[in-house]
C-alpha cells in the first residue's frame, strides 16, 4: 500500500531507522566506528616525533605538565610513552604532576585495563 504523505513518511522512515541502529548498538554493545578511520600500526616514533610532546599545550583546563603526561600516554606505546618521560624529566618536567582535582597520572590509568606497562614506568605515590 502506497503512502499518500510521500515526503513526510520519508523522513519518519529515516529517522525511525536510525533510532532503530542506534537501540540495537546499545542493546548489543556494538562498538561502532567510521568506515574511514582506518587503524594504524606500526607507527614511527622516532626522537623527533617524541620530543614534540614536550610543545603540547594544556588539554582543557588542565596543568600543563600533567596534560603533557596524560596526552603522551593516550598517544603512545609504552615502550615510547618510557622515552618520553626521559625526555620530559630532562627538559624539567615533574612525572608526579597532578590534575586540577589533584591527581598523579598514575593514580588516574590505575584502573585501566592496558595500563600496566605504563604504571611500571611511573612513580607511584
Amino acid at each position: 500500500m502506497a503512502c499518500v504523505c510521500a515526503t513526510s513518511c520519508l523522513v519518519k522512515h529515516k529517522t525511525f531507522s536510525a533510532t532503530r541502529r542506534t537501540i540495537n548498538a546499545q542493546l548489543f554493545d556494538v562498538k561502532m566506528m567510521r568506515v574511514d578511520k582506518a587503524k594504524i600500526t606500526d607507527e614511527v616514533w622516532d626522537d623527533d616525533r617524541v620530543k614534540s610532546f614536550l610543545d603540547k599545550g594544556p588539554l582543557g583546563d588542565e596543568p600543563a605538565d600533567y596534560s603533557k603526561l596524560l596526552h603522551a600516554y593516550r598517544s603512545m606505546r609504552p615502550e615510547d610513552f618510557g622515552r618520553f618521560l626521559k625526555v620530559y624529566s630532562a627538559a624539567g618536567g615533574q612525572l608526579d604532576a597532578v590534575d586540577k582535582e589533584g591527581r598523579t597520572l598514575a593514580q588516574v590509568i590505575q584502573h585501566h585495563s592496558k595500563a600496566q606497562p605504563f604504571l611500571a614506568l611511573l612513580p607511584t605515590p
